[in-house]
């Protein structure tokens, strides 16, 4: 993970959890060993919600850049990524109407 992604990924982790820089890097860095060892990015729900937030506010490359941050991926499967999340939010907004 690049620096500024793992800087972000801390401050996110610290914000979601209340944990301290130590142990936001520690459960960063098992997070992104279990990762390797399934071969899939992980997204926390904090991170998940926070995507939806920027989505809702229109932030759609700030959102696209969060995800990125936190998971590690390409550009381009942090844009797919997180226009299945607008998909998705989208859908619920829509049925939570009736």
């Amino acid at each position: 993970m690049a620096e500024g992604r793992l800087t972000r990924a801390v401050d996110l982790h610290m914000q979601a959890t209340g944990a301290g820089l130590h142990e936001a890097l520690a459960a960063l860095r098992q997070l992104r060993a279990e990762d390797i060892a399934r071969g899939a990015p992980r997204f926390p729900e904090e991170a998940r919600a926070e995507v939806l937030r920027l989505l809702a506010q229109g932030k759609r490359i700030r959102a696209n850049a969060v995800y990125r941050d936190v998971t590690g991926v390409k550009p381009a499967e942090a844009r797919r990524a997180v226009k299945k999340l607008r998909s998705e939010a989208a859908a619920l907004q829509s049925v939570s109407k009736f």
